[in-house]
């Protein structure tokens, strides 16, 4: 994995129903992500 992608905040991006779209390394790692920043929130 391209590791600026963990510091790009592209994995933020939804679609306009709200719904999680495609990410270039799948949506597990999206999902995982989005996780990730929750927690630490």
């Amino acid at each position: 994995m391209n590791a600026a992608a963990l510091f790009v905040p592209c994995h933020r991006i939804l679609r306009t129903d709200g719904t999680l779209g495609g990410f270039r390394y799948g949506l597990p790692v999206k999902e995982s992500l989005l996780a990730r920043e929750a927690a630490s929130a």
